[in-house]
């Protein structure tokens, strides 16, 4: 089981090269020439939303400054996650209307991009939750108002 949870772990920090590639075609229509701006910002959406996803693999032990001030304080966390939570919605909803009602292939293609990036997010939230679940019950989170 030991090494079960070392693979997730070190698989979590793959997400590092998706969200580079993510980052590389969102400036790729910007800084060179003749590129497709909507092209590139799917594909953008499609690997970082793939990027999130195995955020969610991560260590729930593993806490920065930054989240745990967040997790501590329980309105500011609630905001945070309901912030998150429209966000994804929106995604999944445009999307999914983009996937549908789009008559060209580069609008499909936002909509599929959206979709990959909301699904992303979903799985960002959850383990934003768990990870917040289990550091209360671990002791280590101490709520503050």
């Amino acid at each position: 089981m030991h090494y079960l949870y070392l693979f997730f772990r070190y698989i979590s920090y793959a997400n590092l090269p998706f969200m580079l590639g993510g980052l590389f075609y969102v400036y790729r229509p910007l800084l060179f020439e003749g590129y497709n701006l909507l092209e590139d910002i799917s594909f953008a959406f499609i690997l970082m939303g793939f990027g999130l996803s195995l955020v969610s693999l991560r260590d729930l032990d593993r806490v920065d400054k930054i989240s745990r001030w967040v997790m501590e304080r329980e309105r500011v966390f609630q905001v945070y996650i309901y912030t998150l939570l429209a966000v994804c919605c929106f995604g999944l909803v445009m999307g999914s209307y983009a996937l549908v009602k789009a008559s060209t292939a580069d609008g499909r293609l936002l909509g599929v991009g959206l979709l990959s990036i909301a699904l992303g997010m979903l799985g960002l939230i959850k383990s934003l939750i768990d990870q917040a679940d289990y550091l209360k019950q671990k002791g280590t989170l101490q709520p503050k108002r």
